[in-house]
């Protein structure tokens, strides 16, 4: 989030990360299903869309964008189309078709 990482300052006001109230923030998107990993993810990538250059004071600066996350990812995957969708009668065409190339033939 652009912190000094040897004094953990961030912004002029000298306001340092991982206060109390930043913690309790990050254990709603824990509770919410977000794993650290995806949290860190997330935070990365607002800042590279961040168009502000100003500080960011609190973790709760990226809260909707962590609820975004949460709902993309409670979202049922779409049905596949037809127009992508590989049936397995489709692929053991293909193969049977490879297999007539000779492209899978055995070194003797």
């Amino acid at each position: 989030m652009g912190a000094d990482p040897i004094s953990g300052i961030n912004g002029l006001n000298g306001s340092i990360l991982g206060s109390k109230a930043d913690m309790i923030v990050m254990e709603k998107w824990t509770a919410a299903g977000l794993s650290t990993e995806e949290q860190v993810s997330e935070v990365l990538s607002v800042m590279k869309r961040r168009r502000d250059s100003g500080p960011i004071f609190s973790f709760s600066y990226f809260s909707q964008s962590m609820a975004n996350l949460v709902a993309a990812k409670s979202r049922p995957l779409p049905p596949p189309s037809e127009k992508t969708s590989v049936g397995l009668g489709d692929l053991d065409k293909k193969m049977a078709r490879w297999n007539r190339t000779g492209a899978t033939q055995k070194a003797h």
